[in-house]
């Protein structure tokens, strides 16, 4: 009894974990060009509006890290996304810091959120964009665990899977080399 009893916790985490996982845009998907996220404005902390698509452009490959300010394991990994950023620019490689928690439903400022974002920033030394998911922008990533990351061609296009969750500098910089081949 007990064993079946356990076998039927483990299947319910691992649908858990699949279903969860699976709202993540596949690889090599056009969804984000498809969905016009590349063309949605989006303010960084200086209220400044920035189209995605015009930053992505800006690099062969962006890693776009789609964090909050309540994650402790996003915050972690920043200086080390930050220090990577900086080493591999000169290849065309950029990162967009997108913050999920900073605008409120109707693309209001959460005051609170945005002030935890600047202390954030100003603590990890992250000189990479960030900038504030409006809504329409949270309605078509549909992240549902962070941090989560994509890997972005400079037209848009999803490079390989999806990266669910922090990661050392180390596994980083292996998913940097990869997509920058």
């Amino acid at each position: 009894m007990k064993k079946r009893a356990a076998l039927v916790l483990m299947l319910m985490v691992i649908s858990l974990i699949a279903s969860a996982c699976g709202k993540a845009q596949p690889k090599g998907s056009t969804a984000f060009i498809d969905a016009g996220l590349l063309e949605m404005q989006v303010p960084d902390p200086d209220g400044q509006e920035h189209r995605l698509g015009d930053v992505v452009a800006q690099n062969k490959v962006t890693l776009l890290n789609y964090w909050g300010t309540f994650c402790d394991p996003c915050i972690d990994e920043m200086p080390d996304i930050e220090e990577l950023s900086a080493h591999y620019a000169d290849q065309g490689f950029g990162v967009i810091g997108l913050t999920c928690d900073v605008m409120d439903p109707g693309n209001k400022r959460n005051e609170d959120n945005y002030q935890k974002a600047l202390d954030i920033i100003e603590t990890t030394g992250v000189t990479y964009p960030i900038l504030f998911a409006t809504e329409e922008v949270q309605d078509t990533i549909k992240a549902n665990m962070f941090p989560t990351s994509y890997f972005l061609d400079s037209e848009g296009h999803i490079l390989g899977d999806p990266v669910v969750g922090s990661h050392s500098a180390e596994d980083w910089e292996s998913y940097i080399l990869e997509h920058l081949k």
